[in-house]
């Protein structure tokens, strides 16, 4: 759905927030991100996922 959405829309950047925090489903913690990069680039879109606290220029 992430990705048909982003081919969809088509933007000049998308990024990734509310990922890779904490272990809290069956998936491993880092699969959402790995995800998001992975369709991020079949896409050839850039993705701006920044670690907690760190400021990000748009």
């Amino acid at each position: 759905a992430w990705r048909r959405a982003v081919a969809t829309v088509r933007p000049e950047l998308v990024m990734a927030t509310h990922h890779s925090r904490y272990a809290l489903s069956t998936h491993r913690w880092d699969a959402p991100l790995a995800h998001a990069r992975e369709s991020a680039a079949a896409l050839n879109i850039p993705l701006a996922a920044p670690k907690v606290g760190e400021p990000i220029r748009l």
